[in-house]
């Protein structure tokens, strides 16, 4: 599973070309990237965030992330692993795919909580 999107990272996807500022910067596409996920994990089924849980989402990640560009998305998509216990998550913006993490859902739930809140301590046991 995570080497299908290592892969897709690898390939030159990352934070640092969230951005469509250039004519020539290219942008794969979140529709496909997603379908060829679904495709990956057919026994998973995936879910886009309604817009204020995927503003949640991005604000509490860019209050605990440790370094790197922060997330820049207006899509954010899971799909829940239940037989291991981890989330993996796609983001993307204007079309473009932008961002991946795999979480476990309890931390996917504390960033979506904490996200509008306000800072979050990173030295929280819980996180």
């Amino acid at each position: 599973m995570i080497a299908w999107l290592a892969t897709l990272w690898l390939a030159g996807v990352g934070l640092a070309e969230q951005e469509a500022d250039s004519a020539n910067e290219t942008c794969q596409s979140l529709e496909d990237t997603i379908a060829r996920a679904a495709e990956q994990w057919p026994s998973s089924p995936h879910y886009v965030l309604e817009d204020q849980i995927s503003r949640s989402f991005i604000a509490g990640y860019n209050r605990v992330r440790t370094g790197g560009e922060e997330l820049r998305a207006d899509t954010v998509v899971i799909f829940p692993m239940l037989k291991f216990d981890t989330w993996y998550v796609l983001a993307g913006l204007d079309g473009c795919f932008v961002f991946w993490t795999e979480l476990a859902p309890d931390l996917m739930q504390k960033l979506m909580d904490n996200g509008p809140r306000g800072p979050v301590d990173p030295r929280d046991e819980e996180f």
